[in-house]
């Protein structure tokens, strides 16, 4: 990375002798690199470190969807129960497990989510199915 530094320096020297003229495209992604090097390079810093973040702004694509349709919700009322399904979308999600068939059984079992909602969890609801099952 340094010798990158040091190639775009060369390019910049200024004057007419310079092969890269400093306010051209390539000037001004040059001058960048250099002026932001310390936080350009710091994944270099961290062996396995991701070069990109694909996955944050995957997650993120949700939250700002919903961001934008809560201005068609007629109450506040209805745009807080649309966070509470995003979060619970983006929570089963996370979990890699089937949305339909989470919320399916969750509306299936509502009283029993209501009694011990934590057992009922994206991550963990599979458990007091099985239990259920076993049972009878």
């Amino acid at each position: 990375m340094e010798g990158i530094r040091q190639w775009g320096a060369a390019q910049l020297v200024g004057g007419e002798d310079s092969p890269v003229e400093g306010n051209s495209g390539l000037g001004k992604a040059i001058a960048y690199f250099d002026k932001h090097f310390d936080g350009l390079t710091r994944f270099c810093t961290q062996e396995g470190a991701r070069i990109d973040n694909n996955i944050m702004e995957r997650h993120l694509k949700l939250i700002v969807r919903n961001r934008k349709n809560a201005n068609f919700y007629k109450t506040a009322t209805g745009a807080a129960i649309g966070d509470v399904l995003t979060s619970i979308i983006a929570t089963a999600a996370q979990a890699q497990i089937n949305l339909f068939e989470y919320l399916n059984a969750v509306q299936r079992h509502r009283a029993r989510v209501a009694g011990d909602p934590a057992k009922w969890l994206p991550w963990n609801y599979a458990i007091p199915l099985q239990e259920q099952k076993s049972e009878g």
